[in-house]
């Protein structure tokens, strides 16, 4: 069973397949119409005749061409079979977040990769990678997702009309992994406007739509595209990502300091964890709850969450400055000056990233009032603020910043 048939054997019909890898080596090379024309020896009236149905009738000067650039001109279709097939499971595991088969039938595309170099199946390789980045905890590489949308741009023109939609649609994805939110936008009603060729995909488009609106701070409308995805997954009783829907709501919720609401789901969410084993999703709802508290300003109730958290799947940096900034707010100076000392220790060691460590300089500003300082250390750490930004602990720092008047709300970037 699969969501979606992708149908990559199209490729194959009227060799689309050799029209696509030629035009791509092509452009890249730099050749023009006018050169390979020459190289090849075709002459220019009989190229001109044939390129105005794709060569539809000429598969013999498609050939040439192909073997003008060293290209292979026949393919093993039980190979293309069988990338559809794992193509197909891949995007299927992607939409019913299933990270153990994601990851599964991920490798088994990569293992092959080899056989697709100089074809236009190469381009599924390469959503492969967009497909498995996006849906998994590899989404903060953001440079290789841009690697692969570059590549796959130089064969728009040639691709299938579903991948010219899934491009757009990691096109949205990226924009909004780095918070640029016009563009983010720009692609979100196109996305939008498309998905309605494809209704199979509109549960998933939905539910992506709305982690892109929560990755550039735009809770409201993330709230919005959960909502109308929600009806969706349960109809195809796709559990795992209604209840990430429900999450998404939750921390929505309480970023827009309606914590009633959000512990509401919260709690709902905390009885399905009682007999149903999902650490991710445990983690979350706890984070959640702890973040809630700090909305309430109960600090001292949310600390001890923050450092039973801390260790979760890896160190997690954000719980560490969540702890830091509750210790700042209930001016315990000696909680503060220890955890900061070990965050110190840990920053000597090169174990922290940068940018968060910048965070803990700014909080020790803070607790001066030089506002000379603590706007120079604002700038610093703002740097980063597009890897993390979406973190509860950004939007504590804005609003501190703004509280004590050394920034303004329109000075606010993420």
């Amino acid at each position: 069973m699969i969501l979606f048939d992708f149908k990559i054997q199209k490729y194959l019909e009227n060799n689309k397949h050799l029209l696509a890898i030629n035009n791509y080596y092509r452009k890249t090379l730099g050749l023009s119409k006018k050169q390979l024309q020459k190289e090849t020896g075709i002459p220019h009236a009989t190229y001109r005749r044939a390129e105005l149905n794709d060569f539809i009738d000429h598969p013999d000067m498609l050939i040439k061409i192909a073997e003008y650039f060293e290209l292979p001109t026949t393919v093993d279709e039980s190979l293309i079979n069988e990338l559809n097939d794992n193509f197909n499971l891949l995007y299927t595991y992607y939409y019913l977040d299933n990270q153990e088969k994601l990851e599964l039938y991920f490798n088994k595309i990569e293992e092959k990769k080899e056989h697709y170099e100089k074809t236009v199946f190469i381009t599924v390789y390469h959503f492969a990678i967009l497909v498995y980045y996006v849906g998994s905890k590899k989404r903060v590489e953001v440079d290789q997702i841009y690697e692969s949308l570059q590549f796959l741009e130089n064969f728009r023109s040639d691709l299938l009309d579903v991948f010219v939609f899934l491009l757009d649609d990691y096109y949205y994805c990226y924009y909004s992994l780095i918070h640029d939110e016009d563009n983010s936008i720009r692609y979100a009603h196109k996305v939008y406007v498309e998905v309605g060729k494809y209704p199979k995909l509109l549960p998933l488009i939905l539910f992506q739509m709305s982690l892109n609106y929560y990755f550039i701070n735009d809770y409201a409308n993330c709230i919005f595209y959960s909502l109308e995805s929600l009806p969706r997954l349960v109809n195809d009783l796709n559990y795992n990502r209604a209840l990430s829907a429900n999450l998404n709501m939750a921390i929505c919720f309480e970023r827009l300091d309606n914590t009633v609401k959000s512990k509401e789901l919260l709690n709902k969410i905390s009885l399905y964890l009682m007999t149903n084993e999902n650490p991710r999703l445990k983690y979350l709802t706890e984070l959640t709850m702890a973040n809630c508290l700090v909305s309430e300003k109960k600090y001292e109730e949310a600390v001890p969450i923050f450092e039973k958290l801390q260790y979760f799947n890896g160190i997690k940096w954000e719980n560490y400055l969540m702890r830091l900034y509750c210790y700042y707010k209930l001016k315990d100076l000696e909680a503060y000056q220890k955890l900061e000392e070990e965050l110190i220790e840990f920053d000597r060691q090169e174990k922290i990233f940068q940018g968060y460590f910048d965070l803990v300089l700014l909080m020790n500003a803070l607790l001066t009032y030089d506002k000379k300082a603590i706007l120079e250390k604002f700038r610093i750490a703002e740097k980063s603020f597009q890897y993390y930004g979406d973190s509860k602990i950004v939007d504590l720092i804005y609003q501190e910043l703004q509280e004590r008047k050394i920034i303004k709300k329109s000075q606010v970037t993420i």
